[in-house]
Parts: structure tokens; sequence; C-alpha cells
């Protein structure tokens, strides 16, 4: 075991007040998830509403085909630099991480986005959509090699600073399509926003990170064949989650002739993923806390893989709701009535959406305990029943066809990551008597629907409401969170 010295900027993470500190930044991460994401909602109405459907189709087969090279080249660097450095014994240890996994992430986005211009051209896209790969996939750079330099924050839960990072990042986007579509842009144009974008959050970075943690990009051999060794079962398992969450739009743009079709599956989709970065999100918050204690303190990693398990749960069956009620006026008002064909769709993807909260409670504590390799193989289950399902459903049902692919993938992994959990042993005590419970107060909040001539919109904003009373008054609010708001509401 590292020995912690009084130089180790992570030396905290075993602290008492660590809990307090996780329940708290992850309440920062969320406003934060929630600010980003309405800027995200103001960009994608001036995108959907400028782009129609079918072009905007062509743009979001690009930023998913760029966004799983993003997911590929990280290959696991910011799970197991965030692990890894929480680990260190000394700050030049801690360094000499980090400017590693720089030049790592360096080589490998570089890399990656010769590969996704590559199968740009091999699978026949038009000349757009291949230069918009290049210039797309070259914003990807620059914003991994920043997400990289970023990882201190993570590992000291400087929450307050990722969630600033977060927020412009989509608030220099939202500008920038506000600017384009004044102008009359063209396609191209939209791609190139994404290295504008970069450049800009690289430049902020130093403001961002303390002066001991920047650090120049090192490759030397030995120490990358080191950090490789360590992280190659994690880099599997970003690698097939990366292309697990974007494969079916792939699929449908090879498998459909019907560029309706694949412009709403890609709206569905797009809507779908700025509600799942939310639990990827609050996985890298616990991750730092649950490596330590999966060291250091069996008891405190089930308290806290407990207290994870009816948080996600809690927020997937919330957000669930809000979809499934509210799928309608969330497309009409983004896209306008155009879009309102994508509600369907984004209904039975949302399914995805609670496996994939509950999920992401149980991973950061099997790669906390170095089990990455069954985070993979949970994933890979996962990548290979969606794609399967998708193209026997695709050609028949098109759009939906792929959402229930999605959904029954997840599934899927979901069983898996149990069953995983349980033999790496901290699930055999996982507490699941709040099921019922969870169920009943979902069912309750889902009855507004049967009320009649409430508009969809009410309908949503009313059963988030009552399921959030009901989780309180069946006490499945964790205990850390209750903690943190007034004593009436935590009785």
């Amino acid at each position: 075991m590292a020995h912690t010295t009084d130089e180790d900027p992570s030396a905290a993470l075993p602290g008492d007040g660590v809990g307090r500190r996780v329940v708290r930044g992850g309440a920062v991460r969320v406003v934060g998830f929630v600010a980003g994401n309405l800027f995200a909602a103001a960009g994608a109405v001036v995108v959907l509403r400028y782009l129609g459907v079918a072009e905007f189709g062509r743009y979001g087969t690009v930023l998913a085909l760029v966004a799983i090279v993003q997911g590929i080249t990280d290959a696991g660097l910011s799970v197991t630099g965030t692990r890894e450095v929480a680990l260190t014994a000394s700050a030049s240890d801690r360094r000499r991480l980090l400017a590693h996994i720089i030049g790592l992430r360096i080589a490998l986005t570089g890399a990656g986005v010769l590969a996704a211009v590559g199968f740009g051209v091999l699978v026949g896209y038009d000349s757009t959509l291949v230069l918009g790969t290049a210039i797309a996939g070259a914003g990807v750079f620059l914003i991994s090699v920043q997400s990289a330099m970023l990882i201190p924050l993570s590992v000291d839960l400087r929450n307050g600073t990722l969630t600033l990072n977060e927020v412009l990042r989509q608030g220099l986007l939202v500008v920038g399509f506000v600017v384009l579509a004044l102008a009359g842009a063209e396609l191209l144009a939209f791609f190139a926003l994404q290295v504008a974008a970069g450049l800009v959050l690289l430049a902020v970075t130093p403001g961002l990170i303390e002066r001991r943690d920047l650090v120049r990009p090192r490759w030397n051999v030995s120490e990358l064949r080191q950090l490789a060794a360590i992280g190659i079962p994690v880099a599997i398992a970003a690698v097939l989650m990366a292309v697990y969450f974007r494969v079916l739009v792939v699929v449908m743009s090879l498998l459909s002739d019907d560029a309706e079709q694949i412009g709403l599956f890609v709206t569905s989709t797009r809507i779908f993923e700025l509600a799942a970065a939310l639990p990827l999100m609050l996985s890298v918050v616990v991750l730092p806390v649950v490596t330590v204690a999966a060291r250091d303190d069996p008891v405190r990693l089930r308290y806290v893989i407990q207290e994870m398990t009816q948080l996600m749960a809690l927020a997937g069956a919330l957000l669930l709701i809000v979809i499934v009620l509210a799928a309608e006026p969330i497309l009409r008002i983004l896209g306008g009535p155009e879009y309102v064909g994508a509600a369907p769709v984004l209904r039975i993807q949302s399914i995805a959406l609670f496996t994939l909260f509950v999920s992401a409670a149980w991973s950061p504590a099997l790669i906390g305990m170095h089990r990455q390799g069954s985070v993979a193989a949970a994933t890979a289950v996962g990548l290979l029943v969606a794609i399967v399902a998708g193209v026997l459903l695709v050609p028949a049902w098109e759009a939906e066809g792929a959402a229930w692919a999605a959904a029954v993938a997840d599934v899927f992994v979901l069983s898996i990551a149990y069953v995983l959990l349980r033999r790496a042993g901290p699930g055999r005590e996982l507490r699941l008597g709040f099921v019922p419970r969870l169920l009943l107060a979902a069912g309750v909040a889902m009855a507004v629907a049967l009320v009649p001539g409430m508009p969809p919109l009410a309908d949503a904003l009313l059963a988030a409401a009552i399921f959030g009373a009901a989780a309180f008054a069946l006490r499945i609010v964790p205990a850390g969170v209750a903690e943190l708001l007034p004593a009436r509401h935590a009785a």
C-alpha cells in the first residue's frame, strides 16, 4: 500500500468529511449539468431549426462518429488516470503520471481522428461529411487533451471548477451556433465550431488547475508501457462504452435509406446523450473515493455502493418519468413540429436511461477494486446485443427498432453488472428492499397521465413533484443526500 506523504495533494480522500464533500460535489455537478444542458438545449433549438431534419441527421452522424473516436482514444485514461493519481504517494509521482497521461492522450487521439476520416472514406460518406469528420475530429483532439489536463480536479474533489469548465464549453458552443445561424453558415462551419471551442478551453486551462499540476506531455517508453499495462482493461471498457452508445446511429446510417428516420433517431439519441452524461459524470465524482475505500476501508466501500445505488435508481426513475410524459413538448420546444415524430423513439430510448443510471453506480466500485475487466465484459455483451438487435430491428421498424435495440442492450448490461458486483463481494450485502417502494412511487407519479385535459408538460412537472415527495415519504432517499436538506425533509 502506498504511504501518503505531506506532499500528497490527495491526502484528504480518506478523511472523515469526504462523504459530505462527495455529496456536495455531486450536487454541484448536477447543478452544472442542468446549466450546461440549458445551454445545450438552446443550441439544439438553433441547430435543429436552422439545419432541418435531414441536414441535422448528417451533422449528428459526424458528431456520433467523432464521439466514438473521443471515447476510444480516451482509452480509459480518464478513469485509469483518476484512479492511479488518487493512489500516488507524492507530488512528484503525481506530476510524472500526469505528464505521461497527457502524452498518451495526444498520441492516441491523433491516431483516432485519422482513423475516423479513413472510416468515412471507406463507407462512402460524401465529401462534406468526410471533411466535416476531419474538422470536428480536430476539435475532439483539443478537448480530449484538455480533459486529460483536468484529471487532478476530479481527484482533489474540486467539482466546482470542473463544473465551470463544462458550462463554459456548452456556453461557447451555443454562442457559436447563434452566430453561425445568423450568418447563414454552411454545414462545415458548424463542425469548425468544435475546434474554436477546444482552442478557448485549452487557453483557460492554466487558470483552472494548480500550478503544481501544470505539466508538459512526456513519452518515456517504459512509463507509457507501465501505464498501458494498468489501463488496458479500462481502455477496453472505455472503447466498448464509446462504441456502445453511438453504434446504433452508425447502424441506422448504413441500413436505412430514409433520411427522415435517420434524422429522427439522431434527434432522439442526441437528447438521450444529454441525459446519459449525468450518470457517467456522477460515477467519475465518486471514483477517487471508492478507489481509496476499496484499498483501505471495506465498510466505507459498501456504504458508498449502497448510497449510490439508491441515488442513481431514484435519478434514473425520475428522468424516465419526465421523458415519457414530456417527450412531445421537449421535441416541439427544441426543434418544432417537424421533430415530434421522434417522441415515440425517445420514450423507448428512455428505458435505457434508468438502467444506465443504476449500472453507473456499480461500475466505479468494480474499477476501484481493480475489476475493470468485468466492466469491459458487461459492456461487450451490451455492444454485441445492440448491434445484433439493431441489424434485426432497424430494417423493419427503422428508428423505433434502433431505440428498442438500445433499451434491450442496456438491460443486459445492468443484469451482468449486478452479477459481477455480487461475485466481487460488496454486491452480496447490497440491500434492494427499496425497489418495491421505488416502483410504488413511480406508479403513483405516472398515474398523473390518467388525469384528462392536462397538457403533457404539466403532467411531467406534476409527476416529478409527486415522485420526489413519495420518495421522501417512503424513505427511499439516501441518508447522505437527506442530510444536506432542511431537517423537516430529512426526518
